[in-house]
């Protein structure tokens, strides 16, 4: 996981965590019914069935950083899991909800991204609301809503049709953030 918090654009997130690069599937002579999955870097990821269809993480990015745009948020954490099987971006919005700014008590809106090269996961945003609850760092989550696509020739349509949802997106964190700010001032 790599903080990438000073980045301003979908090429320097790629670039810091070593991802700039197109991706490739390989024939395997042996086994004709797969294919190797290979990292813009030449490292062997994973096998996959010749039929599978592989999301470029820089596609993979193009969707986020719509999302990131449209919400007015900051790249936050990205980087690969699961030996680089799985890629995940993560965007925040920081202090969007002041709940007692005198102490410090904010709550943060968020977005994750994570797909999967191998099919292990399903490409997926989730968008949350986190707050910090205490000094070592852990924080509380609540989903406000979260869409998957799976891995399939109709993929980067469905992605696209989640881009083009964003007013409903903005819709929920406004309505939670009315809902949190009557309470607060109760």
């Amino acid at each position: 996981m790599q903080n990438v918090s000073d980045c301003e654009s979908v090429a320097e997130v790629l670039e810091t965590i070593g991802a700039e690069n197109d991706y490739s599937l390989e024939p395997i002579p042996k086994y004709p019914a797969y294919r190797g999955v290979v990292d813009g870097n030449g490292k062997e990821i994973c096998i996959v069935n010749k039929t599978y269809p592989l999301l470029q993480p820089s596609k993979a990015f193009d969707y986020v950083d719509v999302v990131r745009n449209e919400l007015d948020m900051s790249f936050d954490k990205a980087g690969f899991t699961k030996g680089g099987r799985r890629m995940f971006v993560g965007l925040r919005k920081a202090s969007a909800v002041e709940i007692d700014p005198k102490v410090g008590d904010v709550l943060d809106e968020v977005v994750y991204f994570w797909t999967s090269f191998d099919g292990s996961t399903q490409n997926s945003f989730s968008q949350m609301l986190e707050r910090l609850v205490c000094s070592n760092g852990m924080v509380a989550r609540d989903v406000k809503s979260s869409s998957r696509v799976k891995h399939s020739s109709q993929m980067e349509g469905k992605l696209q049709g989640y881009v083009d949802q964003i007013e409903g997106i903005k819709e929920v964190y406004a309505e939670t953030t009315q809902s949190i700010n009557r309470l607060v001032d109760q």
